[in-house]
Parts: structure tokens; C-alpha cells; sequence
């Protein structure tokens, strides 16, 4: 999976150790008061970034979970998701904060 860059941000897989950022955003319902899931307790926010890490290495990758990082703080703050289907369609799905 590539990370991508804007002007002012970066896509890239997740990692690990961005449990602390995502749990930040995706524990507080009123961030995620439009979402079908949440607010997340510890144990699905690492669910949800172990998935995404296995699910960015599916060959091919049909499921692309992107870490929203702002380049001028470095600090992950969003995540946006990329997935495709049969007949080739495609649906985006994403979350800021």
C-alpha cells in the first residue's frame, strides 16, 4: 500500500502504535455520532487497527485504510477507507476529527 501526499497531508497504512491517536477521536460519541460503530472501548479501537493493518496487506488489497496525518503537526488526527467491490465499484467511507 503507498501513502499518498497532499499539500498538507499524508495517507499512510496503519501502524501499531497508533492506538493512543485513533482511540482519541473514535472513543468520543459525539465524533462519531454519524458513524455505524462507536464509540469504541480499547479493545475494538486495536481490533480496528490490527484489522486495517492486515487488510492493507491483502493481495489485492481491496480494502485500503489510510492514517490521516497532518504534515504541519505530524499528528494522525483522521482516517479515511477505500474499499472495492464486485463489478468493480467503488465506495468511500471516511471519518475527520
Amino acid at each position: 500500500m503507498e501513502i499518498l501526499e497532499t499539500e498538507r497531508l499524508i495517507l499512510r497504512p496503519f501502524e501499531e502504535t497508533d492506538f493512543e491517536a485513533v482511540h482519541a477521536y473514535a472513543s468520543v460519541a459525539e465524533n462519531v455520532q454519524y458513524m455505524p460503530w462507536g464509540p469504541n472501548d480499547e479493545s475494538q479501537t486495536k481490533a480496528f487497527i490490527m484489522r486495517s493493518i492486515a487488510q492493507s496487506r491483502g493481495n489485492p488489497c481491496k480494502e485500503y485504510h489510510y492514517a490521516v496525518v497532518l504534515k504541519s503537526s505530524k499528528k494522525l488526527s483522521a482516517d479515511v477507507i477505500y474499499l472495492f467491490r464486485e463489478m468493480l465499484k467503488l465506495r468511500l467511507a471516511g471519518f475527520y476529527t
